[in-house]
């Protein structure tokens, strides 16, 4: 698979990562996604921070390519504007997706997840 960069996604601004093996399925909703909080209105851009690369907890489909991990900037600040604008970006999911916020117990690393429904 070619390497998935800037030029190739315009909509979806990378950051520290590379994009292979990552489906390009999950590349281009997340472009889907930045368009429908643009029509809505919305001034933020998408940044993918994780896709296959570094460690991820037990389970997870980040290695199979299949979950990425993005930040919206300007960071949305609480957790009630970050699931306003998820649920805005929920609306144009296809069923084969889960979208949802994630954060440590201390309360960083704010970031939404997407990924592939196995099922």
């Amino acid at each position: 698979m070619r390497l998935l960069n800037e030029p190739y996604h315009r909509a979806v601004r990378f950051l520290g990562m590379n994009g292979r093996r990552t489906d390009p399925l999950l590349l281009w909703q997340l472009q889907i996604m930045e368009q429908a909080l643009h029509a809505a209105g919305e001034s933020v851009t998408l940044w993918l921070t994780s896709a296959t690369e570094g460690p991820h907890g037990a389970g997870s489909m980040h290695p199979w390519g299949d979950a990425v991990d993005f930040d919206l900037v300007p960071d949305p600040g609480s957790v009630a504007e970050w699931e306003r604008l998820l649920t805005i970006c929920r609306t144009v999911l296809g069923v084969e997706f889960q979208l949802f916020y994630e954060q440590k117990p201390d309360g960083s690393n704010s970031h939404a997840h997407l990924e592939l429904d196995p099922g």
